[in-house]
């Protein structure tokens, strides 16, 4: 069984104009010790789906319908206590800012250490100082700053104390939704190699949202396609690199200079439609050169081809066309 199973997630925002899907019956798996990327455009549901898998979307937002069965139980039907205690102790969220995801008011230590506290109430507050001193230094800070402010480190180091406070009670998973935004180019490759390095070392299960394919394809051992709330392709990454299915993900691949040897890129014309008046059928067809009357008319399945883990959304590959 893997560690994370999900099936047919959709989350939905209730507003004045109506109805908007953010993610729409989105499946798909976590293994044990296994590095997963999420691409896609902005707007495209990637951080949604990942609040939804820790059940941190509020008004006027709700979780409609799906299952998210972690160790073989379906978090979604857990009350509000019992979910409590299954993040941070099974399943943490690396923020998209932690300029601003730090309280400027209190030291970086005793931040840490609340999380451990209220998790873990049965941990003596000596053991529970000695692990935050820990974890600090686990992300190369020195664990005798724990109690210094968040406006004495820079921006990295402040990224740092994030994967630190995500790390804090244990977790078997954890989501890094876009957690070098912002960063310069160096310090970006110092906290990707941070990240690889405490996966493979604690066996943690991550989950990379990002916009940089560059660094998704880097670290990952499998990437999943975001378009317009749907999962449209997921495989292995070199399955994916060498051979692309979905006209979307051939699109992102093609607009990403780091990733052609040619030194030249190309752009998706059109851009991520506004959900709460998304086009019929397939989301895509607008922006694809090979849409056809059905593409139009109906929503693809996310289905296997050739290799049964690579899974495509497009019709191309069952019409012929």
């Amino acid at each position: 069984m893997s560690l994370l199973q999900v099936k047919g997630l959709t989350t939905s925002f209730h507003t004045k104009e109506g109805t908007v899907k953010a993610v729409e019956k989105v499946s798909f798996s976590l293994e044990k010790g296994e590095m997963l990327g999420l691409i896609g455009e902005s707007g495209c549901g990637k951080s949604t789906l990942g609040l939804s898998l820790l059940r941190l979307i509020e008004e006027p937002g709700e979780i409609a319908a799906g299952e998210v069965t972690i160790n073989g139980v379906d978090v979604i039907k857990l009350n509000p206590e019992a979910m409590r205690k299954v993040r941070w102790n099974t399943i943490s969220l690396i923020p998209q800012s932690a300029m601003s995801a730090l309280n400027p008011t209190a030291p970086i230590g005793k931040q840490i250490l609340e999380a451990i506290e209220l998790h873990k109430p049965r941990i003596k507050r000596d053991d529970a100082v000695k692990k935050v001193k820990e974890l600090l230094e686990w992300v190369g800070i020195d664990g005798g700053r724990w109690l210094h402010y968040p406006h004495e480190f820079s921006g990295g180091m402040k990224q740092r104390v994030a994967i630190a406070m995500a790390l804090a009670c244990d977790p078997e998973i954890v989501i890094s939704d876009e957690s070098t935004t912002g960063l310069d180019v160096l310090t970006q490759a110092q906290v990707i190699h941070l990240i690889k390095r405490l996966q493979k070392e604690l066996g943690l299960s991550i989950i990379v949202i990002s916009h940089d394919l560059a660094m998704v394809t880097a670290i990952c051992d499998r990437i999943a396609v975001m378009y317009a709330g749907h999962l449209v392709e997921i495989g292995p990454t070199r399955k994916i690199l060498d051979n692309p299915l979905h006209p979307y993900t051939q699109g992102l691949l093609a607009s990403n200079i780091c990733l052609d040897s040619s030194g030249t890129c190309s752009s998706i014309p059109g851009s991520v439609p506004r959900l709460i008046d998304a086009p019929p059928g397939c989301h895509f067809h607008p922006r694809c050169e090979r849409g056809k009357d059905i593409c139009k008319a109906s929503l693809p399945p996310l289905k296997s081809l050739a290799a049964a883990d690579h899974q495509v959304a497009c019709f191309a590959y069952k019409e012929g066309f």
